[in-house]
């Protein structure tokens, strides 16, 4: 802080460029410091060969190592100072010969520090996250600290610190600055954004080949659908060129359903010329058309649209009736056997016949029987119960209790 001494004159004596000897009184009455500088004042001389004032300045009372021409004024600004250093002033009056007096009372003062000022520079401002930012410190003044908030709860002290916002939002960043003079502050906001989702590109697929439909039966290919029923389809197709087999497709009501081959031999078409007769095709009328309804049957030229002749036809066709559940056979229970008995003997009497002599179901089924004998003896034979439409091949085998 400015330091003001008691008043105290000083009284310097001197020849000046007059001929008559000039006695005066200086004062230098007051000193106000400021960052960088310090005002001076002193009382004015009233002597009339009084031409102005310098003002004498140094590191300590006496030792004056500069000065400065005032002119004729009793105050003075001494700018450019070196701020925290102490200084020491005092004044002297010269005449028009620049003869100057002695010095006034000396005052001393420190100047303060002044304030600095806070700024500073971000690579962005806005952007989508995760956004990384640069700060760049363009404060000035005297500095000794650095205190940075990023308004993410998030702070450093670095001088240009670095920045990562991971979460959309507006943010305020603040840059506080400290030094001997105090401190001050700098803000900037910053708006993020929520990440930019690339968009989904789908593969692209493999470019498909064009579908090359197979050539148009020539003029010699002939075929006929001769007959649609409940049954099957029946039919032929030549090439009329060689004996390769025709690709002959089949439709339900434009339907595609079936693809066959006109292979088959058929003695009317080699009596007929067509080829070594193996031009023939059969197929089973399709599921599809066996509902009860009228369906229209078509047959084509495979791979065209082309119809072989009389086709199509239309068949009405009912469901396949259910196929009965099977029931097993009731197995009569074993004839204990007569003790005493003579053998060779069996489980079961002669007459013993099963409750269900014949079954439409043709599927191979597996039975058995577990016995014991209560006499040593021999297995001279396994007997089966066979109705006359029961004509497959059987198979006896025989276990001991052991597996």
């Amino acid at each position: 802080m400015a330091h003001v001494p008691e008043r105290l004159a000083v009284k310097a004596s001197g020849r000046l460029a007059k001929p008559s000897i000039l006695f005066i009184f200086l004062l230098l009455t007051t000193v106000r410091a400021f960052a960088g500088g310090v005002t001076l004042a002193w009382d004015p001389v009233t002597d009339p060969a009084l031409s102005g004032y310098m003002v004498h300045y140094g590191p300590s009372a006496g030792n004056y190592a500069a000065k400065i021409d005032a002119g004729n004024t009793t105050n003075y600004v001494a700018s450019n100072l070196v701020e925290g250093a102490t200084y020491h002033f005092a004044v002297t009056a010269y005449d028009a010969s620049r003869a100057e007096s002695g010095f006034s009372n000396n005052v001393s003062t420190v100047v303060p520090y002044s304030t600095p000022v806070a700024n500073f520079s971000a690579s962005t401002t806005f952007g989508p996250a995760p956004l990384a930012m640069n700060f760049v410190n363009a404060s000035t003044g005297n500095i000794t600290n650095y205190a940075w908030t990023f308004g993410d709860g998030t702070t450093s002290t670095l001088k240009d610190p670095s920045h990562v916002y991971f979460a959309a939002g507006v943010y305020t960043v603040t840059l506080q600055v400290t030094g001997p003079g105090g401190n001050n502050n700098a803000n900037k906001s910053v708006t993020v954004v929520p990440p930019v989702v690339p968009p989904v590109v789908p593969p692209v697929p493999p470019p498909v080949p064009p579908v090359v439909p197979p050539p148009p039966p020539s003029s010699t290919t002939e075929g006929y659908i001769d007959l649609v029923g409940c049954a099957g389809i029946h039919g032929w197709a030549w090439n009329g060129a060689n004996d390769d087999p025709v690709s002959v497709d089949i439709y339900s009501d434009d339907v595609h359903v079936a693809t066959t081959l006109a292979d088959k031999w058929r003695i009317d078409l080699a009596e007929r010329g067509k080829g070594n007769g193996m031009h023939a095709l059969y197929l089973p009328t399709p599921a599809e058309a066996q509902d009860g309804k009228a369906h229209s049957i078509s047959a084509r030229y495979a791979g065209t649209t082309v119809d072989l002749t009389y086709s199509p036809q239309t068949v009405t066709c009912a469901a396949p009736a259910p196929i009965p559940p099977v029931i097993p056979p009731v197995v009569p229970p074993p004839v204990p056997p007569v003790v005493g008995a003579t053998c060779p003997c069996s489980l079961w009497s002669d007459a013993a016949a099963p409750e269900l002599v014949a079954d439409p179901d043709g599927s191979a089924v597996e039975l058995g029987v577990k016995f014991k004998s209560d006499e040593n003896g021999l297995i001279t034979g396994i007997r089966y119960y066979k109705s006359e439409e029961n004509t497959g091949t059987h198979v006896g085998s025989l276990w001991t209790s052991g597996g």
